[in-house]
């Protein structure tokens, strides 16, 4: 199976103390900090700052040791992601809101900033607790010890090491295809024959998380990170490395004749390693359109899915591609995640696009307890005897790991229906009836931000409802703008199709309560899951449509919502429940 690698001059890893020197993974280069890393769990309980002297091999088994150059300036979470030997996971893109990279110096901690000492007790800052994407250490010398959490030392190796034969399987004699939806968040793909009885049908698929989720969660921090040559080029490597150590658990990645990716322009261009300085800075404007076939190292012909704008990429057209010949117009198709893109195909087949920028709390991310949806994390609330019940997709939680999106927008239409949270998204206090009274009990502040306690130790703040009602704001200006242009009215629309990984979970009648779509079209909402994907299937296996999906995307009307000078006044005045 083809690996990538990448020559990564930032990092070298060296022994740990009284280990002998290892054979330089990296390439050297003048190198004046240390940093060593230990499992919070090999602390054995509270400790006090260490002196170096304390750190043994004996002592901290599992430690990892960094050497870093004396001129590198990026926070300590892009540090820990370059040096590729700690697993990525999403974060907040540098807003120091989720936590998600929370780590404790232990030795010579640096002085807290504005962020970490509103998120963290005064207690907790003493211990030497940071926020990884707040904290930078350029200009320093020495050891540096840092603690992080257990999961973040499980090996890449050991995470991309292909399973057993046994497990693989034999290559059928149908040629095979790659679907393939690149998301900010997450990675999606599927394998599928592409010709015979069984063309079309996925023979095995698989979701993981996007390792550049460690950049940040959100398409700008991509993108800043990816206007660097050597960034963009590691960006690019981990993806595909990500992808081909996924892939070939199940099926050997030779086996595979043809590719189709479908992502975002971000995504695209960055795993395609080609610049995105186009997409950094107004006038945006796109490097390439798409519908072309790439060939690349390793990899099998990849065809690319037409780009419609800078903004609404592959992973649009190819849910445009799934939805022709499938529902009868006019239907509104909705992506929601990071970036949000809406597609109108009328009654008379003109298609008409846009994109809004909705920020990582579409994902759970950059929320107080805010998480993807998966096991044990919260999707859905109901009104109980008791006040307030939480659920995950397949029973009752005793114990959350955090709240989804479709969770958030659940919840905001329970509070919402009972007045617990008013239509400018502040918590009503005065509450007459019972069962109001014993939610709102749970009011309280965190640090001076208004925090409602919730059932399965999660809350739900002031400024969680602010990114949600920033959110919404988003989706009504683009819902508006959209149908405006097309000279219709949002109820002539007959189907409302929501895509991805929040349309299996959220519900039309919370996004109606909520005032993202007008009352009474709550009930034409359908969840059609990956769309992105599923087209990026039928492009695959039905080549033929790849020119007509070229030629109606050509002819697609774009609307470039955020150059509208109205854009920030119509935002603000949408911006209640």
């Amino acid at each position: 199976m083809p690996i990538f690698r990448f020559s990564c001059t930032l990092f070298k890893t060296g022994p740990l103390p009284g280990e002998e020197e290892k054979p330089l993974q990296r390439n050297s280069g003048k190198y004046a900090m240390d940093i060593h890393l230990i499992p919070f769990s090999a602390l054995g309980g509270d400790i006090d700052l260490l002196h170096e002297e304390d750190i043994t091999t004996e002592r901290f088994p599992a430690s990892l040791l960094l050497h870093v150059p004396d001129n590198f300036s990026d926070p300590v979470s892009h540090i820990l992601w370059l040096s590729e030997e700690i697993v990525s996971r999403p974060l907040c893109g540098g807003l120091g809101l989720c936590g998600r990279c929370r780590l404790r110096f232990l030795s010579a901690p640096p002085p807290p900033t504005q962020k970490e000492e509103s998120f963290f007790s005064r207690e907790e800052l003493d211990r030497g607790f940071r926020l990884g994407c707040q904290t930078r250490i350029s200009h320093r010398s020495g050891r540096i010890i840092l603690a992080l959490p257990d999961d973040a030392f499980s090996s890449l190796s050991e995470e991309g090491a292909p399973e057993k034969s046994s497990d693989v399987m034999s290559p059928p004699p149908s040629p095979l295809g790659l679907a393939v939806d690149v998301g900010t968040t997450t990675l999606a793909w599927a394998v599928l024959a592409l010709d015979g009885d069984g063309a079309g049908k996925p023979l095995y698929e698989g979701t993981l998380f996007n390792p550049q989720g460690g950049v940040g969660s959100d398409v700008i921090s991509r993108l800043q990170a990816a206007r660097d040559p050597e960034k963009r080029n590691l960006l690019s490597t981990r993806v595909r490395e990500a992808l081909v150590r996924d892939v070939g658990r199940r099926c050997p990645f030779r086996a595979l004749s043809a590719v189709c990716l479908a992502a975002n322009t971000a995504m695209t261009d960055i795993f395609l390693d080609r610049d995105v300085s186009g997409l950094c800075a107004a006038p945006y404007r796109l490097s390439h359109t798409g519908h072309e076939e790439v060939c690349f190292s390793s990899f099998p012909p990849c065809y690319i899915p037409p780009l419609l704008g800078p903004f609404v990429g592959g992973d649009v057209s190819a849910g445009i591609a799934f939805c022709l010949g499938k529902v009868p117009p006019p239907w509104l198709l909705i992506d929601l995640g990071t970036n949000a893109e809406f597609a109108l195909l009328d009654s008379s087949g003109r298609l008409f696009v846009t994109s809004v920028p909705m920020g990582p709390a579409m994902e759970g991310i950059g929320m107080r307890c805010g998480q993807v949806a998966g096991p044990s994390v919260i999707t859905r609330f109901a009104l109980s005897p008791n006040g307030l019940a939480a659920y995950d997709p397949s029973a009752a939680l005793e114990d959350a790991r955090g709240i989804s999106a479709s969770g958030y927008f659940s919840l905001l239409a329970l509070l919402r229906g009972v007045g617990v949270v008013r239509a400018d998204g502040q918590f009503e206090r005065r509450q007459t009836m019972p069962l109001c009274r014993k939610i709102i009990a749970g009011l309280r502040e965190i640090r001076d931000i208004p925090a409602l306690f919730l059932p399965q130790n999660v809350v739900l703040t002031l400024d969680d409802i602010e990114a949600i009602l920033k959110v919404k704001a988003s989706f009504s200006v683009a819902l508006a703008g959209l149908t405006a242009k097309a000279g219709c009215s949002p109820f002539e629309i007959k189907r409302i199709l929501v895509a991805g990984a929040l349309g299996a979970h959220v519900s039309g009648r919370d996004l109606e309560a909520l005032s993202f779509l007008p009352k009474g079209l709550g009930e034409r909402v359908e969840a059609l899951g990956n769309t992105s994907l599923k087209g990026a299937g039928l492009l695959l296996c039905r080549p033929s449509l790849r020119d007509h999906l070229a030629e109606l995307c050509h002819k697609a009307v774009l609307l470039q919502l955020t150059e509208d000078p109205g854009f920030e006044e119509n935002f603000f005045a949408a911006m209640r429940f």
